[in-house]
């Protein structure tokens, strides 16, 4: 019965790849609008756009760090000679601001039709001595700077019936991670926003991919750490730790192929696998998996939680 099941599991799986891969995106000579594409993750996809013959445009706040990304992306654009990227400094998580971006970012490259939104920050430390402005400031950097470039770019794919919409939440934003009470709540929000998306963009022919990354080398990460407690640390340590070229390269081939949810990683696909619950695109492949992978969970959260008593007991000490 047990080899039944699995054959029937790896036919499901096959014919969702086969199904998926019959609607893959086509990127060549389109244009990919891509906001905190000035490091991190959102650089790293930048470079496979150009790779991909693709017209970019990068968003960003710093203006050092942008002229340094767009330094290496003409590298990468000369390599395969392709349009010289453009970047832009603005603030999108000001709604105002993102409308003149598109104006201005259409009118050099064209019209977009991949969106993928990678500004954020992550602040993390102790519920109670948080500053009440850090739960402010958590959603503003990681949810409304999701919410205003994806509405301009939403109107406008609408009318023109294409175009493909890509939402960066995190692990944290699939469960919640001690230490994570400003950070994870914003990125549950955008995983809502992304879900919501995807039944509103339906009629239009306009796609959503939401990609939860696990802990990733950036920027972002190095200064994050500063700040972690240490229960946060330690809980980190089983999922692993990578690179943003890593995180971008796999998430990148899965929005080809239009998917919804979107990790990488052993921890992280058995997270998506689980969490997925009444989300887009669960296969039968999913359904038949998560008792298993729940199974797995379970175990995982006891771990976890020992790992918290343990550290409580520690500074008690």
């Amino acid at each position: 019965m047990l080899i039944v099941v699995l054959l029937l599991c790896l036919s499901i799986f096959l014919l969702h790849r086969k199904v998926s891969q019959e609607a893959k995106l086509l990127l060549k000579g389109e244009h990919v609008l891509i906001t905190g594409g000035t490091s991190g993750i959102g650089l790293e996809f930048a470079k496979l756009c150009v790779l991909h013959g693709c017209y970019v445009t990068v968003v960003g706040r710093n203006a050092t760090r942008l002229e340094e990304a767009l330094q290496t992306l003409r590298k990468f654009s000369k390599r395969v000679g392709g349009r010289e990227p453009a970047g832009y400094l603005f603030d999108v998580a000001e709604a105002n601001s993102c409308e003149n971006l598109f104006a201005q970012a259409e009118q050099k490259q064209g019209p977009v039709f991949l969106l993928i939104c990678c500004a954020g920050s992550c602040i993390p430390g102790y519920f109670e001595d948080l500053d009440p402005k850090v739960f402010e400031s958590q959603m503003r950097s990681n949810y409304f700077s999701a919410v205003y470039p994806v509405q301009s770019a939403f109107k406008r794919m609408k009318d023109r019936r294409r175009g493909h919409i890509v939402l960066t939440s995190s692990i944290g934003g699939l469960l919640g991670v001690f230490g994570y009470s400003a950070y994870s709540p914003s990125k549950f929000a955008v995983r809502g926003l992304a879900e919501v998306l995807y039944q509103e963009c339906l009629p239009f022919n306009v796609g959503v991919s939401l990609v939860c990354p696990p802990d990733t080398k950036t920027p972002g990460f190095d200064e994050e750490n500063k700040c972690k407690p240490r229960e946060t640390l330690r809980l980190s340590q089983g999922a692993g730790l990578f690179s943003a070229e890593q995180v971008a390269k796999e998430a990148f081939k899965d929005i080809i192929y239009r998917r919804f949810l979107i990790s990488i990683g052993l921890q992280g696909k058995m997270l998506v696998n689980v969490c997925s619950g009444f989300g887009p695109q669960v296969s039968l492949f999913q359904l038949l998996s998560m008792p298993l992978m729940r199974g797995i969970c379970f175990f995982v959260q006891r771990q976890q939680e020992q790992i918290i008593k343990d550290e409580h007991l520690r500074r008690r000490a």
